[in-house]
């Protein structure tokens, strides 16, 4: 497997920052932006940033971990440039000068991963990949078919609130788990933001024949108060009016209208943080064809936003179609992929990614908050008649 070479300018002045182990989120009341690691979102819990993510990336079952702070799997040698950074994983495609190490807007320890969008150049993107094999791999030996990946994005208003296309444009991709050097992959699991004002978040696999399938619901086999929320609708007969979703989901629904952002009927849909970070959880299962995606601001409890049971997921022994196959799942994908935007901001944007996890067990998420248990979150309407996967 051959290293793509980046060149990178880098967004913060030369030298190394030694990690605080001492720096401490403080209690706030309301989101805030977490920048050199001084604050968080948090429901008035004190949060030691570098204590809790030591606690995380070394719990039971996890297999790697990386918050872009050291650049081999040893912990040995930090990170002190971009080349540095670079050497952590692959450049599987995108524009090699936007993708930064970002030593301002962090989490735990000394820096971020940072893919930029200058204003001057409309399109541009980054795409970063990470082998489950562990920081610096370009290997592809760890497949995993029962898992738990977990990462934190930090968006800025700009990208958070922008209006890049309506509901054709299919744009806007955040994390993609199957490999770490390819996409377009049959049964990568992909999060991505609505292209719509608003930051509102969809999901879907990618299919055998070259299609992407969203994610809806299934609630065959479901127990009783197994209820979780949905990215689409379902239901039958289908319906598009988000009136009519609303009534049949609950207020949760995020819905798929163009004025979802300033619509209050969606205050309580999951998005992401404005100027701040926000924490996915991501359960796929090859086995029993499930996949679910946790989410919730830094320092939050978790809210379970998608659940798909036959998942239609390839089974266990599935390989990718690189030049090195590998079974899947053996990697992740972070990027900020605007496939056929129809517009572009006029003020430079950017998003970050930090605290990567995966594990065979359930992660915690920062705080200690546990992933909810089923039918803690039952929105009216739960499960609305007639709703299937697919």
């Amino acid at each position: 497997m051959k290293r793509r070479d980046f060149l990178f300018r880098s967004a913060a002045s030369a030298g190394l920052l030694v990690p605080a182990l001492s720096r401490a989120a403080p209690c706030a009341p309301s989101p805030m932006a977490v920048q050199g690691g001084s604050s968080v979102t948090t429901p008035c819990t004190s949060i030691s940033m570098d204590a809790d993510w030591a606690a995380r990336s070394s719990a039971p079952g996890v297999f790697c971990s990386h918050n872009f702070t050291y650049k081999n799997n040893a912990r040995t040698q930090l990170i002190a440039s971009d080349a540095d950074l670079r050497a952590t994983g692959y450049q599987v495609a995108g524009t090699v000068s936007t993708i930064l190490w970002d030593r301002v807007h962090k989490l735990s320890g000394n820096g971020s991963l940072r893919l930029d969008m200058p204003a001057s150049q409309r399109g541009t993107y980054g795409d970063f990949g990470f082998s489950f094999d562990g920081i610096g791999a370009t290997t592809k030996n760890t497949s995993k078919h029962q898992f738990y990946v977990q990462f934190a994005i930090y968006t800025d208003s700009v990208y958070r609130n922008f209006f890049y296309g309506d509901a054709s444009t299919w744009g806007g991709k955040l994390a993609i788990v199957q490999s770490a050097d390819r996409s377009f992959e049959p049964s990568e699991i992909v999060i991505r933001r609505d292209p719509r004002a608003g930051g509102f978040l969809q999901s879907y696999r990618y299919t055998p024949n070259g299609g992407a399938e969203p994610f809806t619901l299934e609630w065959t086999n479901l127990g009783p108060n197994y209820t979780f929320l949905p990215f689409y609708d379902a239901g039958s007969p289908a319906v598009t009016n988000d009136a009519t979703l609303r009534q049949r989901y609950g207020n949760d629904y995020h819905g798929l209208s163009d004025t979802a952002g300033t619509d209050p009927n969606y205050q309580n849909a999951p998005r992401l943080v404005a100027n701040g970070w926000t924490v996915f959880e991501i359960y796929i299962d090859q086995v029993n064809q499930v996949v679910k995606i946790w989410s919730a601001p830094y320092g939050s409890a978790p809210k379970l936003i998608m659940g798909a049971m036959n998942a239609r997921i390839a089974p266990v022994g599935t390989t990718d179609g690189s030049s090195f196959p590998a079974q899947i799942y053996s990697g992740l994908q972070l990027l900020n992929y605007p496939n056929n935007v129809t517009n572009w901001p006029t003020t430079d944007t950017f998003i970050a990614y930090s605290e990567i996890i995966g594990s065979d067990s359930a992660i915690n998420f920062p705080g200690g908050f546990t992933l909810p248990s089923p039918g803690t979150q039952v929105p009216a309407g739960y499960p609305p008649a007639g709703s299937r996967e697919g």
